[in-house]
């Protein structure tokens, strides 16, 4: 779920390969997936929405009324191509974080698909992914929730690492799955947690709430 500068509530219907949007107060508005195969996460910026697609390896631009207007990114692990990108945010600057699952990276693009930077690789050490499925940035400071290693690293808007929480488990702070991932105006992270049925919030730094 993405919330657009007009308010709007943008939702991927990922069973039905559509994008749903609803008013601030729930009412349904249009839905639209024109050549989607299998949507995974929406962000939305400029009035343009944008939608990572798992089995097409690329992300998809649509107008906030639905109207696809281009695309970019193709299979492969070169830079700008994807290997099941699942999540996807903006900063402050327009500038798009991916979740490159299968390459094991987030890359960093201008919100016309060009490559900035990428940092990642598999591994368990600090830095590294073995499952990234969703990133969300606030302020300078990127979020990235690992469905494999359970937990939610930290970066700055360089890819410089400043730090982990989580951890696989049932005590408070740690997960038995990775959802979503959110954070709110105060800066407040909020991690979905499926297997245990729960979502549980975290400070900026991870210090469980």
């Amino acid at each position: 779920v993405q919330t657009g500068s007009d308010a709007r509530l943008y939702v991927v219907d990922a069973l039905l390969k559509q994008v749903k949007v609803f008013s601030q107060f729930g009412e349904y508005t249009v839905q639209w997936g024109y050549q989607l195969q299998q949507p995974i996460d929406v962000a939305v910026v400029g009035g343009y929405a944008y939608v990572t697609d798992a089995t097409r390896d690329d992300i998809v631009m649509f107008s906030a009324d639905g109207v696809k207007v281009g695309d970019f990114g193709a299979p492969g692990s070169a830079p700008g191509q994807f290997n099941d990108p699942l999540g996807i945010a903006f900063d402050s600057a327009a500038a798009l974080y991916v979740a490159d699952s299968g390459n094991y990276r987030i890359q960093k693009l201008n919100g016309e698909g060009g490559f900035v930077m990428a940092w990642g690789s598999q591994g368990t050490g600090p830095g590294q992914f073995l499952n990234p499925i969703r990133v969300t940035v606030h302020g300078d400071t990127v979020y990235v929730a690992d469905a494999a290693r359970h937990d939610i690293q930290r970066f700055d808007l360089d890819g410089n690492y400043l730090g982990a929480f989580g951890g696989q488990g049932t005590a408070p702070g740690q997960f038995g799955g990775m959802g979503g991932l959110a954070v709110d105006a105060e800066g407040y992270v909020y991690a979905t947690d499926p297997t245990y049925h729960r979502i549980q919030k975290f400070t900026a730094t991870g210090d469980f709430v």
